[in-house]
């Protein structure tokens, strides 16, 4: 994590690297990749990292925590590369401190490229999947995906279970 604030005043965009993700903490779903060695508009930017601090979510979804969290935004280290044209995203359930399951999620929900897909720890298809979604029949894996582990079980230590996404 390179930053936490309270909005976007308080970003420190200069010691930022060429690539990071912005997140709220207190919200699902919602990223922002950033390219700097694209043009960034800071002002737009800022206005939508902004407008997720304002907003509740959980109440529609019945994950009512979320509106327990004081809202913030992350600035986080970006360890994936693109797949499948876009980013994917690896939410790692950890039990006991323990990764025992992968949800790669790629594309945009709601669109074609949509697909969620259950792999073990080491990154195996599992013989389940979600009865909405379809899974990527042809995945492949970032080679980021020992240290994202390493990751979400250092944070998840101590913890009975928690999901940790990262992208």
């Amino acid at each position: 994590v390179y930053d936490i604030a309270k909005d976007c005043e308080e970003f420190h965009w200069d010691k930022y690297p060429k690539r990071f993700v912005i997140k709220p903490n207190h919200s699902n779903g919602k990223q922002l990749f950033v390219d700097k060695t694209m043009k960034m508009n800071k002002p737009t930017i800022s206005r939508l990292a902004n407008s997720w601090l304002h907003q509740t979510y959980g109440i529609n979804t019945h994950e009512y925590w979320y509106s327990e969290i004081e809202p913030k935004l992350f600035i986080e280290e970006n360890l994936n590369e693109r797949a499948f044209g876009h980013f994917a995203t690896y939410k790692f359930f950890c039990f006991n401190g323990k990764a025992q399951i992968i949800l790669l999620e790629t594309g945009t929900q709601g669109k074609p490229d949509y697909f969620l897909t259950y792999l073990d720890r080491n990154g195996r298809r599992q013989n389940f999947k979600n009865a909405i979604y379809p899974e990527h029949s042809n995945y492949s894996l970032s080679a980021n995906l020992g240290l994202m582990r390493e990751i979400a079980e250092t944070l998840s230590e101590g913890r009975e279970f928690i999901r940790i996404d990262l992208h």
